[in-house]
């Protein structure tokens, strides 16, 4: 008896010294060669008009757009790559033509010259395009939110692309600017998730996000280190162009935490384990950001050595890619700059934007990576 007592006290406490999360290891992301050998990018200032509490930074063409809820204008328009102050804009209000704060943090490229911030209201929600064009915003037109599918943008002129998540599966639609009523043809991704744990009631998404420009589309997948490049042409036929990284979605992932319950008695010295999970948190490696040129495609490399950690930390990896998903170079940002949430690339002249969120914006923080590319 005396044994047995002895052995379940020794059990608990063993129990108790582990419950801690539990991180399942996996191999790195296997690299090629090309993409191990980073180059480092020196980090170069230019003095900007200030900006308190920046909250969004989005390459438009040639146009870097930086939003923010307590300047006197919401948005402040640069030319890209000298970074030129050209127009701001945006009063804050609720009247219909103002801006709620929290449109600073909504904008999309819609395409080269036109962004659109979405108007949340109850009665009538819409996405409001505006084009810059000779220094000057202009309100281009307002598209309604349609039920259950989300505007990414138009990466061919006349040609819009269209989003829908379901608890499975995700789709892209293109459609005509003129007809979005009407689908011209759609596009499955990948894979959407899996079951993490083995009773079946916690599903976990794996849900891409949707970047696009010069007549393509790129997906960045939540769990994975991969870009999927899908090529749009002028009548909006979606093509499959090919694929870069992880495939791999088990719960031998690093990023698959599981969390120990703790041991009750259930009575008669026998002892039941109760709670516990198992989750999954964002990937240690994947692409949290990309950008579309003519001839590169720019994809922005998050490799935490914390995989509970969200943001970045301050360093930036850039991958380069050709328009075929070939690996051509890779670049080291290294600066005090808050990546990978405060970016963004012009990627025709290859050069990218940071800023500190934990300072005002009277400096932006610039890397030429265009000189060093073939």
């Amino acid at each position: 008896m005396r044994k047995t007592v002895l052995f379940t006290l020794l059990f608990i406490v063993a129990c108790c010294l582990h419950a801690q999360p539990s991180y399942t290891k996996k191999e790195a992301f296997p690299l090629p060669d090309i993409l191990k050998n980073m180059e480092s990018v020196p980090v170069k200032n230019i003095a900007v008009e200030e900006i308190l509490d920046p909250k969004h930074i989005e390459q438009v063409g040639k146009y870097t757009i930086v939003g923010s809820s307590q300047s006197e204008d919401i948005f402040s328009i640069y030319s890209s790559p000298s970074f030129k102050h050209v127009v701001s804009f945006g009063k804050k209000g609720e009247g219909p033509d103002d801006f709620l704060s929290v449109d600073a943090l909504n904008i999309g490229v819609y395409d080269a010259t036109t962004f659109y911030t979405l108007k949340r209201t109850m009665a009538d929600p819409a996405y409001r395009l505006f084009q810059i064009k000779d220094g000057k915003v202009s309100h281009r037109e307002n598209i309604p939110r349609i039920d259950g599918k989300n505007i990414v943008g138009s990466p061919v002129d006349g040609i819009e692309i269209w989003i829908k998540k379901k608890k499975d599966s995700f789709t892209i639609y293109s459609c005509s600017a003129k007809d979005r009523e009407t689908v011209i043809d759609t596009a499955r991704s990948l894979r959407v998730g899996y079951n993490a744990r083995e009773d079946g009631t916690r599903y976990v998404h794996n849900m891409p996000t949707v970047f696009h420009g010069n007549g393509m589309i790129a997906l960045s997948y939540y769990q994975l280190a991969r870009i999927d490049l899908y090529s749009v042409n002028s009548k909006g036929k979606i093509e499959y162009v090919g694929g870069f990284g992880d495939t791999n979605l088990t719960s031998t992932r690093e990023d698959v935490v599981t969390t120990p319950g703790k041991m009750v008695s259930a009575g008669d010295g026998i002892y039941q384990m109760v709670g516990g999970r198992t989750i999954m948190t964002p990937s240690p490696e994947r692409y949290s950001d990309i950008f579309i040129g003519s001839k590169y495609i720019y994809g922005v490399y998050t490799c935490r050595e914390n995989a509970i950690m969200i943001n970045g930390g301050n360093k930036a990896y850039i991958h380069i890619f050709d328009r075929k998903g070939n690996p051509v170079k890779a670049f080291l940002l290294n600066a005090d700059v808050n990546f990978p949430t405060r970016l963004s690339i012009e990627p025709e002249s290859g050069t990218a934007y940071g800023h500190n969120t934990k300072q005002d914006f009277d400096y932006v923080k610039t890397f030429d990576m265009g000189s060093r590319l073939p």
